[in-house]
């Protein structure tokens, strides 16, 4: 009996694989196996989404998920040499359904398992063999993550120190929120475990229900990481980007977008 599946996947062991453009061996192309019952739902998606792999049977039993600069992330695998994966061939075979929640979603990469959904972009689910090497692709579709534009707003782009600048921020939103001026300080307004002696500007059960902030550019001030105090931020004339998401003082930062504004005397 076939096994209609769902699997919320997460940490993985860490294991070594090689990466490899993806391909269709022997002969063909992604193009033409894409179609083959593979579909991935929604094709537009945000980092709280959880997204549906749909499969046909009988599929193969390797499953990996490629980012936008052509790393893979193994998540179903058979390589006896190494730790065995969270979700086992046997298992994955079997499934005609698989979930996963893109703000958790762990795989291997190379030399260690990491966080997949890292980076704004169009990411490939692959389904098939050899996935780590050499590459037999059965059937794959695409996901895009949401594009900075349509979570981080700011009005107006062009600022002085007269100005009052309006950050808006789509619902829900991660813990964290800075600006950076030109030369890639940070001045964060929010940030998550907050110490007693160094509270953010919004406190973080506060900020995660924020939609809008008004913040005066002349006296406008934010937590500095490096320093351990609150700056001025517009200090300079330049560029400065507004971002905000989550592990931004880790090594698994995930953003929900950003925008840029133009300061000036």
């Amino acid at each position: 009996m076939k096994q209609i599946g769902t699997l919320i996947v997460s940490a993985l062991a860490l294991a070594t694989f090689a990466q490899a453009e993806p391909a269709n061996k022997p002969g063909g192309s992604l193009r033409a196996v894409e179609q083959q019952g593979i579909q991935c739902e929604p094709r537009e998606a945000t980092r709280f989404d959880t997204i549906v792999i749909h499969l046909p049977t009988p599929h193969a039993g390797e499953l990996a998920i490629e980012d936008p600069f052509g790393t893979r992330f193994l998540i179903s695998f058979d390589w006896p040499n190494y730790p065995q994966p969270l979700l086992l061939p046997a298992t994955f075979r079997s499934m005609t359904k698989l979930s996963i929640k893109i703000s958790e979603a762990m795989g291997y990469s190379v030399g260690h398992g990491d966080q997949i959904f890292q980076h704004l972009g169009t990411y490939k689910v692959l389904v098939g063999k050899y996935l780590a090497s050499d590459p037999v692709v059965e059937g794959w579709c695409r996901i895009s993550l949401d594009s900075a534009d349509d979570q981080v707003k700011c009005e107006p782009r062009e600022v002085t120190p007269r100005d009052t600048l309006k950050i808006r921020l789509s619902i829900p939103h991660g813990p964290y929120l800075f600006i950076e001026n030109s030369r890639r300080k940070r001045f964060y307004f929010a940030f998550p475990d907050a110490p007693d002696n160094r509270p953010p500007v919004v406190p973080d059960l506060i900020f995660r229900t924020t939609t809008e902030l008004s913040i005066k550019v002349g006296g406008a001030k934010g937590y500095s990481f490096k320093t351990g105090a609150m700056e001025a931020i517009f200090q300079s004339p330049g560029t400065y980007t507004v971002e905000g998401g989550d592990g931004f003082e880790s090594d698994g930062v995930i953003s929900d977008g950003m925008c840029k504004i133009k300061f000036r005397r």
